[in-house]
């Protein structure tokens, strides 16, 4: 009797998992369902932003906003200053008189058109999607609500060329010259080319190595990597040479000067725009040492979502690309873990690698394939209840973190 019962709720419970399946699966979707996912990932993403209203250290929580301010203007041609160069010019770093309340309106502006133009490009090719594969994109800890909590950094401003770069452009001059601004607002966006040389040579071919040696590939090749790391090392030949930090921080001080006084100790950039290299990399590698390897066991839950998307970008690609290919997708896709010697915040570049593989599955829908709209990723839509993934280790799950 008692095995009778079991298998009756272990048929129960079966059943109960196959139609949560097969809604997420096969439910067909509308522009109501896509503005109501929007909408509540939108808000949600609002609220990270905005958790300087909730938190003790009120708006210093936005971190470091120097990249907001500092441009060629007040230091010269020198790395990770165009977008400051940007926004010095066009004045919207002065729409407000607090330097953090600016810096907060420009991350609310380009989270906004990160929405609209991913949304933009989903509703075109609804019919597509399934249910779950639009959870996974906008309830994602390592997408939308990661970069409205990754305010510290101009990370938003390289997602967005990302974007465009890899979503609406085909022309491979456009997409060169937007690499190349890329690289001169971050050196982070390097780890970006190979994942867009391989979208672009995907177009071209599904097997990636019969393109090696072809014209294609030599042309591609030096648009979208040779010519970007040019203009990324013209920054180390041509640059303008360090200042000194007393001199370089009194200009600081002058454009934010909250943040003077919020004694971060990164408060105004100097480290990153004019780093000693050997101490830099030593400095970082030693960090691996003694941050890194203590608290794996927290780096362990981004690094399982990403070990996640790609399972099921293997499992879409194991019957229609070559094993070369396949390895050369993967490899594009985790290039950013490739600065893992050079950087602490081992969170914020495995959630890149995670955005990256967001991307990759996104323009798998562009390729109009009869069973794109059938890869399951409902066993991976359980980490959105983990949103956001954060930064640094210490903060794996700063939400959570917070309130409990």
């Amino acid at each position: 009797m008692n095995y009778l019962i079991h298998k009756y709720i272990s048929s129960m419970k079966l059943s109960l998992f196959e139609k949560f399946n097969k809604f997420f699966l096969f439910k067909e979707l509308n522009s109501g369902i896509l503005f109501f996912i929007t909408s509540i990932s939108y808000l949600y993403s609002i609220v990270i932003l905005n958790r300087w209203i909730f938190v003790p250290i009120g708006l210093k929580s936005m971190g470091r906003i120097w990249h907001n301010y500092i441009g060629y203007q007040e230091i010269g041609y020198a790395r990770r200053s165009l977008w400051g160069t940007f926004l010095n010019i066009t004045k919207l770093n002065q729409l407000f008189n607090n330097e953090y309340i600016n810096s907060i309106f420009i991350h609310f502006f380009l989270l906004t058109l990160i929405y609209l133009i991913l949304s933009r490009y989903i509703f075109n090719r609804l019919d597509r999607f399934n249910f779950g594969q639009l959870c996974l994109i906008y309830f994602s800890p390592s997408f939308f609500f990661h970069i409205s909590y990754a305010t510290g950094s101009s990370d938003i401003v390289c997602i967005f060329l990302l974007i465009i770069s890899s979503l609406f452009i085909r022309n491979i001059f456009i997409i060169s010259f937007i690499s190349a601004t890329g690289v001169l607002v971050h050196d982070l966006y390097i780890f970006f080319l190979p994942f867009l040389l391989v979208q672009i040579l995907l177009d071209k071919s599904l097997k990636i190595t019969s393109l090696f040696g072809s014209l294609i590939f030599k042309r591609h090749f030096l648009f979208l990597i040779i010519l970007p790391l040019t203009v990324y090392l013209s920054t180390h030949i041509f640059g303008s040479e360090n200042i000194g930090k007393i001199a370089y921080e009194e200009i600081a001080k002058s454009k934010i000067p909250l943040a003077y006084e919020s004694n971060h100790p990164y408060w105004s950039g100097f480290y990153e725009i004019f780093p000693n290299k050997t101490e830099y990399v030593l400095d970082h590698l030693n960090g691996l040492k003694l941050e890194f390897f203590p608290k794996i066991h927290l780096f362990l839950i981004p690094f399982s979502y990403l070990c996640g998307l790609l399972f099921i970008i293997k499992n879409y690609l194991k019957l229609k690309v070559d094993f070369f290919s396949e390895i050369i997708i993967y490899l594009s896709l985790l290039a950013p873990l490739l600065a893992f010697p050079l950087v602490t915040e081992y969170i914020r570049f495995t959630c890149l690698s995670c955005i990256l593989s967001i991307l990759f599955l996104i323009r798998l829908s562009n390729q109009r394939s009869s069973d794109f709209k059938r890869i399951n990723v409902n066993p991976i839509i359980i980490f959105s209840f983990l949103s956001p993934f954060g930064i640094i280790l210490e903060r794996v799950l700063p939400i959570h973190q917070f309130l409990f």
